[in-house]
């Protein structure tokens, strides 16, 4: 009996380990919203405009150099925001549920396939069978033309 659709077959064991999932980027989310900060857009408007309002070569250029050093803060404070939101995920049980419901998933998966592949042999063994009348269960019970 196929266990692919039950409460304990492989579908519902990845769907189970998705919900896990989910939860923990949840918690992730709410661990980056509490630690973390968003670079102000007040100073990307101020360079963008200073771009754009750029006359001269010494301008743009000064400008430029500005919007390079304001995006690599900003990178810093985003990259920094989420590994504190990353330390602070990784201490939560729900990274050990989310472990647990994949290993369940994936051995869920290997026993199905396992299933299926005892099917198939049972059934190459039958169609031999039925493909060799002069041979039951292994045992030469007729010698064939071809064989004297």
């Amino acid at each position: 009996m196929s266990t692919n659709n039950t409460k304990d077959g492989p579908l519902q064991k990845w769907a189970d380990a998705g919900t896990k999932a989910r939860d923990l980027a949840g918690e992730f989310s709410g661990h980056l919203k509490e630690n973390g900060s968003l670079p102000s857009a007040a100073g990307a408007k101020e360079i963008g405009n200073r771009l754009i309002d750029a006359r001269t070569k010494e301008e743009l250029k000064d400008a430029v150099s500005d919007a390079a050093r304001h995006t690599g803060q900003s990178l810093r404070e985003v990259g920094g925001s989420v590994k504190r939101a990353a330390s602070s995920t990784k201490q939560s049980e729900k990274v050990d549920d989310l472990r647990d419901a994949l290993s369940e998933a994936l051995s869920a998966s290997m026993d199905s396939i396992q299933e299926k592949l005892a099917e198939r042999r049972e059934c190459r063994a039958e169609s031999r069978k039925k493909a060799e009348p002069g041979i039951l269960e292994g045992e030469v019970i007729a010698e064939r033309e071809e064989d004297r």
